[in-house]
């Protein structure tokens, strides 16, 4: 499967499920504006066959790309890098952006991708889910293509 394919699964994926009011996803984009240096929003989206969902896309050095999805019961955070290793600040990045997300301290969140990275890592399908502190991961990671990985975390 393409690496912009596996993105689209997930941002499908992530679509199910009852979306919350644009305000509510306003004020969740605005705070992490405010919380994650170097962030940018580079626009918003409503998925096809889902009229109601909303799609935030960011941007930020540490990451190839950046999706929030505003969905009313789990929100979650999709963070992609397009290359291997990812660069240093990838999962300080994720543990930011995954505790705005979630209420739940950055360091948590941090460890948490981390260790759900290291699972999918030894995984034979390169894909883990991963659970700490009421926050869920599911990360996968790719070796072909260039490699890659990608990170979601839920609250």
């Amino acid at each position: 499967m393409k690496f912009r394919s596996c993105i689209i699964t997930v941002a499908v994926l992530m679509a199910i499920g009852s979306p919350a009011a644009a305000s509510d996803c306003d004020i969740l984009v605005e705070h992490l504006l405010s919380g994650v240096p170097e962030l940018k929003l580079t626009g918003t989206k409503r998925m096809a066959g889902a009229p109601d969902f909303d799609l935030a896309l960011l941007k930020h050095p540490q990451a190839s790309a950046i999706a929030l999805n505003c969905g009313a019961q789990l929100p979650s955070v999709n963070v992609d890098w397009r290359g291997s290793p990812p660069p240093p600040g990838y999962f300080e990045l994720v543990g930011l952006l995954g505790g705005i997300v979630t209420g739940v301290a950055p360091g948590v969140v941090r460890a948490g991708a981390l260790e759900c990275d290291k699972r999918a890592r030894e995984a034979a399908y390169e894909m883990s889910g991963y659970h700490l502190a009421g926050v869920k991961f599911e990360c996968a990671i790719y070796t072909h293509e260039g490699g890659g990985v990608s990170m979601t975390v839920h609250g």
